[in-house]
């Protein structure tokens, strides 16, 4: 029988209790743990999958939240930042059970969102004494934390300079005092002073490495100042100690190619292939980075390495004919006509036999078939009415190389009708390219 003047229930005061855990037998143990500790059955939900668990807290609310470190790829961090958009610093409690010594540093580097972690596997008696530890810190809080709240207070409702005076105020009365540098610098960042909340985050790094919310705030406010290079050095450790979201990775790919770090691409590309959800931001911003660095391994006459990050970069997209034709057309620029073939074989079978399709396989043809394939081609794209300038010059090029200079003159005096803009520099191609020993 529960004691509904229990001081859980009391804080609870009727709200919900949410448990996110995969075990079904360790979720009931918490269960049976927090009904001990005076919580009604009634008050408490378990849910074993991130969406279940997100629904519930949008549509619930819990006031108390119980989660895994990580579950189903995501990290319980980002339901910690849920909840924490719809209770009071000092009205919630969040909870944290990680699996390995690296999550509990992680789980620790989250402090202000997370109010206490365990390393399973775990007796239900410290578990108990760890949630009655963080309730009494809840009912009686520090004055650090009551100016924390305070300045929360005044933050929500933009009245910003007054925020920012509390969470100063409140450094002073903390030894490792990194909660109220985070929310200083999401404060200045708010006023538009990047350069103080840059070094607010910073100095919030100074006394926890790895907070979670310093860490990214100092990531994302270099990215805005243009300060790439600083930006990415903190990717790696991001990477190694962070689920990375779709918004984050998008940001890895920009970071890493204003630092050159094109090498870097390809782990980036496993990270893509892991998220359930990618974005079609995810996939723009990742398919030119992967652009980007394949005209990079060009320049630097690495056709390999530019035609493994195109390939890279197609498969992104979701063999996007758009970006297909940028990168063929990249190979042909430098005459590479048999890497430009490798990737226009790899063409959506959706895009087979449209008139796209069909004019780009006679540009990759210019540098891969013979002058007569090629003039024979060009012949059926012209009788399908998809001629373009481009296709003309070609065939006159591979009459003039044949010396077929009747032939070319009369396909270049029947498009005088359609396009004498065409015909004087048509002529001209003529002239300049037919071999000395004319063959009619």
């Amino acid at each position: 029988m529960t004691d509904a003047f229990s001081p859980l229930a009391k804080f609870l005061d009727g709200q919900l209790c949410l448990i996110v855990e995969p075990s079904q037998s360790f979720a009931f143990a918490i269960q049976s743990t927090l009904q001990q500790m005076g919580v009604p059955h009634s008050q408490l939900y378990i849910a074993r999958r991130i969406q279940d668990a997100k629904r519930i807290i949008l549509e619930r609310k819990p006031k108390m939240l119980i989660t895994e470190y990580e579950i189903d790829g995501s990290f319980a961090i980002d339901l910690v930042e849920m909840q924490s958009k719809q209770h009071e610093l000092l009205q919630r409690i969040s909870f944290i059970n990680t699996m390995n010594a690296s999550d509990s540093a992680v789980a620790e580097a989250s402090e202000g969102e997370v109010d206490g972690y365990l390393l399973k596997p775990f007796a239900m008696n410290v578990f108990q004494q760890k949630i009655e530890m963080i309730l009494a810190q809840k009912l009686m809080p520090s004055a650090y934390l009551v100016k924390i709240n305070v300045g929360k207070k005044f933050l929500a409702k933009n009245e910003f300079e007054k925020a920012v005076d509390e969470f100063l105020e409140a450094k002073p009365l903390h030894e490792k005092p990194t909660l109220a540098c985070f929310h200083a610098g999401q404060t200045f960042q708010a006023l538009g002073d990047a350069t103080r909340a840059l070094a607010e985050y910073h100095e919030g790094r100074q006394h926890q490495p790895l907070h979670y919310r310093c860490l990214i705030g100092e990531f994302e406010t270099l990215l805005a100042m243009k300060n790439y290079t600083e930006a990415y050095e903190l990717v790696g450790t991001l990477q190694k100690n962070y689920p990375i979201t779709s918004k984050r990775l998008g940001h890895f790919f920009v970071a890493a190619v204003f630092t050159n770090h094109f090498n870097d691409l390809p782990g980036f590309y496993k990270l893509f292939n892991r998220l359930d959800q990618r974005t079609p931001e995810l996939i723009k911003i990742s398919s030119v980075a992967l652009l980007t660095a394949g005209r990079y391994f060009i320049k630097e006459n690495n056709l390999d390495k530019a035609l493994e990050y195109f390939e890279i970069g197609l498969m992104i997209s979701g063999k996007n004919f758009e970006f297909l034709e940028k990168v063929v057309t990249e190979f042909l620029k430098v005459k590479a006509g048999h890497k430009a073939q490798i990737l226009f074989a790899k063409a959506s079978s959706t895009d087979i036999g449209k008139i796209h399709y069909l004019q780009l396989e006679f540009k990759v043809g210019h540098y891969t078939l013979s002058e007569e394939d090629l003039i024979e081609k060009g012949k059926k794209l012209i009788e399908l009415g998809y001629g373009t300038s481009e296709i003309y010059t070609s065939m006159v090029h591979a009459m003039a190389k044949l010396g077929k200079e009747i032939l070319a003159g009369t396909f270049i005096s029947k498009l005088e009708l359609e396009h004498p803009e065409l015909c004087s520099s048509l002529y001209k191609i003529l002239e300049e390219n037919l071999p000395k020993n004319k063959e009619t």
